[in-house]
C-alpha cells in the first residue's frame, strides 16, 4: 500500500496523472484491498487459521459494529445496551472450525456438537479477538474451546466437542398438527420482544426473526423469517444467529406468567445439536421441555427441532438449558484455560462460591455438592487431562496421587 502511494505522489508531481484520475485510482486500489481482506476470511464468525506446533487455532477480531452484536445487548447490573455475543454464534464458530479442519470423509455427513458449556459471556466494547482451539479427545471427537484474553489470563467462554456423523433422514414434522395442538393461545412479535426488553435483553431488526408464536401446554410453536437486516451475508452462515437465536428467544411464550422473569436469562448448556442441513429464510420452530424436565425445575432443559415450512428438520437442539444472569459480566481475569469438557455445573459457575441461584422456594445447592463439582475440575488441572475423566468419587490413588 505504501509504495502504491508513493508512486501515485510521485506520477502526481511529474503531471504524468491528474487530481481526479488519482482519486479514481485510489478508491479503485482500495476497493481491491477491501474485497480481497473479505475474501481471506473464513467465516464472519471465523477469520483466521493462526495454528501453531502447540494447537490447532483460529482467532477472529470483532469490532462491536457487526450485527450479531450492534443488535443483540443486555442490559443488567446498572450497565445499559451492553453488547454481547450471541450463544448460538459459538456454535456456528465451532461448526465452522470442524468442516475447515477436519476432513468429513466419504459419503455424506453431519456436524454434530456435543456438551457445549457456556462459561462466560463476551462483552465488546471496543474490539475483541477470540480464539477457537480444536484438539482430539480420546474416544476420537473434535474438542473446542473458545477462549479471549482478559489482562494476562486466557479466559474461556465456551467449550465443548463435536464430530462428523454420517447423514441420515429424518421423518418431518406435521406443523399443521403441532400448530393445533397449541390451545393457549397466540403471542405476537411484539409482546415476545415486550416480554425480552422487561428481562433486559434489547434485540436489534437484525435479531427480531419471530412473527409468531403459538402456545400449547409445555410446548410451543414459533413462525420465523430473516429480518432483511441480516440478510446481507446470510448465505456465509449454516446455523444463522439470527434465526436459530430467535427459536430460543420464543422460549419465554413457555411460561404462563412473565412476572418471574425478571432478570436475563443466558446459555448454560447445551447436551447436543445436530446440523442436517442449512437455514430457509422462513422457519418455524417446535420448542418444548425435554423429556423429565417441567417448568419449575431448577435447570430447566428444552429440546428445539428448527424446520423449514414444509416440515424438514434443518437442526436439532437437544438439552437446552439457561440460567438467570448473575455476576458473569464483571471484568477481570478468570481461572485461565481449561480443558474441553468441563462438567457445566463447574465451568459455569466458577468455583463451589459461584453456584448458580437456586429459584425461590428451593434449596440452595449444598457445600458439599459444589465442593463436588469443583474439585474434579482442579484435579484436571493438575494432571492435565479432561475434568470429564475424573471420577469425584474414585479414590486419589487411581491417579497417581498419594492420600
Amino acid at each position: 500500500m505504501i509504495d502504491f502511494i508513493e508512486y501515485v505522489v510521485t506520477e502526481l508531481k511529474s503531471k504524468r496523472l491528474s487530481r481526479a484520475s488519482a482519486v479514481a485510482l485510489v478508491r479503485q486500489f482500495s476497493g481491491r484491498t477491501a474485497t480481497s481482506a473479505r475474501a481471506s476470511v473464513i467465516h464472519p464468525l471465523l477469520h483466521r487459521n493462526t495454528s501453531d506446533l502447540n494447537e490447532q487455532r483460529y482467532s477472529s477480531a470483532f469490532t462491536g459494529e457487526e450485527f450479531f452484536l450492534a443488535d443483540h445487548r443486555l442490559s443488567a447490573g446498572g450497565q445499559a445496551g451492553l453488547k454481547v455475543l450471541p450463544g448460538v454464534a459459538y456454535l456456528e464458530m465451532a461448526r465452522a472450525a470442524i468442516e475447515d479442519a477436519v476432513p468429513r470423509g466419504a459419503g455424506p455427513a453431519v456436524v454434530e456438537l456435543r456438551d457445549t458449556v457456556w462459561a462466560r459471556p463476551v462483552v465488546v466494547t471496543e474490539g475483541k479477538e477470540l480464539c477457537i482451539a480444536l484438539s482430539v479427545c480420546e474416544d476420537g471427537r473434535i474438542g473446542f474451546e473458545v477462549y479471549g484474553t482478559e489482562g494476562d489470563e486466557d479466559v474461556v467462554h465456551c467449550q465443548g466437542s463435536g464430530e462428523w456423523l454420517p447423514q441420515t433422514s429424518l421423518a418431518g414434522l406435521d406443523t399443521e398438527q403441532l400448530k393445533s395442538e397449541m390451545t393457549r393461545g397466540r403471542l405476537s412479535a411484539s409482546e415476545i420482544y415486550a416480554t425480552c426488553e422487561r428481562m433486559g435483553l434489547i434485540y436489534g431488526p437484525s435479531f427480531q426473526a419471530i412473527t409468531a408464536v403459538h402456545r400449547g401446554a409445555g410446548q410451543l410453536l414459533a413462525e420465523l423469517r430473516l429480518p432483511e437486516s441480516a440478510a446481507r451475508s446470510a448465505r456465509d452462515y449454516v446455523l444463522h444467529p439470527s434465526l436459530v437465536d430467535a427459536a430460543l428467544q420464543a422460549a419465554v411464550g413457555l411460561v404462563g406468567d412473565d412476572s418471574g422473569l425478571s432478570r436475563p436469562r443466558l446459555p448454560f448448556a447445551l447436551e447436543r445439536v445436530r446440523v442436517l442441513s442449512p437455514w430457509t429464510a422462513a422457519m418455524v420452530a417446535w420448542v418444548r421441555y425435554a423429556p423429565g424436565s417441567h417448568e419449575g425445575d431448577r435447570v430447566v432443559r428444552l429440546d428445539v427441532d428448527l424446520c423449514d415450512e414444509r416440515g424438514n428438520v434443518c437442526v436439532q437442539l437437544r438439552g437446552f438449558s439457561a440460567r438467570a444472569m448473575g455476576g458473569e459480566l464483571a471484568s477481570g481475569p478468570g481461572e485461565g484455560r481449561s480443558v474441553a469438557g468441563v462438567p457445566a455445573t463447574a465451568a459455569a459457575a466458577g468455583g463451589p462460591e459461584a453456584a448458580p441461584p437456586a429459584p425461590a422456594g428451593r434449596e440452595p445447592e449444598s457445600l458439599a455438592e459444589r465442593t463436588e463439582h469443583f474439585l474434579p475440575r482442579e484435579l484436571a488441572k493438575v494432571l492435565k487431562v479432561p475434568a470429564q475423566k475424573v471420577d469425584p468419587l474414585a479414590a486419589l490413588e487411581n491417579y497417581g496421587i498419594d492420600s
